[in-house]
């Protein structure tokens, strides 16, 4: 049973059957015990003690339907701002929610690292509280859910239920025809297959994370095409001291933060080890055999832990739509040697040329600096999301517009 579904943001059922007493013993019996104590790593994630906190002080209201739909909204919302700083809406922003689109999300892959769990872990969560969300599904699916906290549900079930699909990858989307489809293409100029997804059509607007995608598929489809780059959560080191834990004294690390893939180029970034003096370090987030100036340190939860003590973030990525990784690493003031891919540019990287061989970005590497950055705030990115949703079925988008408090 997932707590976060019942309440958060969903009309009560069967408010012809309600009473005070069943609703009470529900309460306590099937959803207060099932509040999230920990997270996906075995960290006590707080979401007990602030529930337990706030209901104390402000007891649940079972008089009515109503009084317990706007009791349960207080209290989802105090516990956000108190444990992951979340804007509020309104509840008059609420109640006309309730009647703009529902929304489902599928993606062809949700894997346990990489692009597409992070752009899903970080909307989500957020969008949520602006848009009815109907739940995600993933053909492959090996990554946490419980992050997205939203319903899982099989893909036919979430199609039949939504007004608007948002597509990640997919390449056939006859099942949803008659519906409005809103399809990411997260890859760049380079990447013709992912340009090819977006000639299906059942397709009705395109969103791009790279700023000149647009432009190419404007040659190619009449599909209104929007450009809204992804928002970015810093993240905060967990005091974890992985020089210590590896061993790697007072060496400079090189930081290469990706999952093995072909497209990431882990050979490459292996020849560049070779190049490094001896006061350098290669560091790859994978499994494989350390050697003098390489080490391998496996998949990592928190990669603050190592941005924090890094002398620079290498990226080799042949396509990149956005750049998680880099974006984090500009976030932390740490310098970026990349190729000209994603949103790094030669204001805010090293760019690495075409044709360089291991030996000169091994070089780069070295003599790496940190460069002016942009911001990515998430907040700007769920509210553009938000307003396109709205759009798309000319539901007012002011009433989808993040406000605090």
């Amino acid at each position: 049973m997932n707590p976060w579904i019942p309440f958060h943001r969903y009309p009560i059922e069967n408010i012809t059957k309600w009473s005070p007493d069943k609703a009470e013993r529900w309460y306590k019996i099937d959803w207060l015990p099932y509040v999230p104590q920990y997270k996906p790593d075995g960290a006590p994630c707080g979401c007990q003690t602030h529930w337990a906190e706030l209901t104390k002080e402000f007891p649940p209201d079972f008089s009515s339907p109503e009084a317990f739909e706007r009791w349960a909204f207080d209290r989802h919302d105090d516990v956000s701002r108190l444990h992951s700083g979340a804007k509020r809406i309104t509840w008059e922003q609420s109640q006309r929610l309730w009647q703009g689109p529902k929304v489902a999300f599928l993606a062809t892959t949700y894997q346990q690292i990489g692009g597409t769990e992070t752009w899903h872990r970080t909307l989500l969560p957020e969008l949520r509280h602006l848009v009815r969300i109907v739940g995600f599904h993933a053909t492959s699916c090996l990554g946490d859910t419980s992050l997205l906290k939203v319903p899982i549900i099989d893909r036919k079930s979430l199609i039949e239920q939504a007004d608007i699909v948002v597509t990640w990858g997919i390449d056939d989307l006859r099942d949803c025809a008659g519906k409005r489809v809103i399809s990411v293409h997260h890859a760049d100029t380079d990447s013709d297959w992912s340009d090819r997804l977006q000639l299906q059509p059942e397709i009705t607007d395109i969103v791009c994370v790279n700023p000149a995608v647009p432009d190419k598929l404007a040659t190619m489809t009449n599909i209104p095409t929007h450009y809204i780059p992804n928002g970015v959560k810093p993240t905060t080191p967990s005091g974890r001291d992985v020089r210590e834990e590896f061993q790697l004294c007072d060496r400079k690390i090189i930081l290469w933060p990706h999952r093995w893939s072909h497209e990431k180029q882990p050979e490459l970034a292996l020849k560049v080890a070779e190049y490094l003096p001896s006061d350098f370090v290669l560091v790859m987030t994978a499994d494989g055999p350390s050697r003098q100036n390489l080490r391998f340190v496996g998949k990592q939860t928190n990669i603050a832990d190592w941005l924090n003590v890094s002398h620079c973030v290498l990226s080799l990525a042949t396509f990149e739509g956005f750049g998680y990784s880099v974006a984090e690493a500009m976030i932390a003031g740490v310098p970026v040697v990349s190729y000209a891919r994603g949103m790094c540019n030669s204001e805010n990287s090293t760019i690495i040329p075409a044709n360089a061989t291991a030996a000169e970005i091994a070089k780069l590497c070295r003599e790496a600096s940190t460069l002016s950055s942009d911001s990515f705030p998430v907040d700007e990115w769920v509210a553009k999301w938000a307003e396109l949703v709205a759009g798309t079925l000319r539901v007012p988008s002011a009433d989808f517009i993040l406000h605090s408090d």
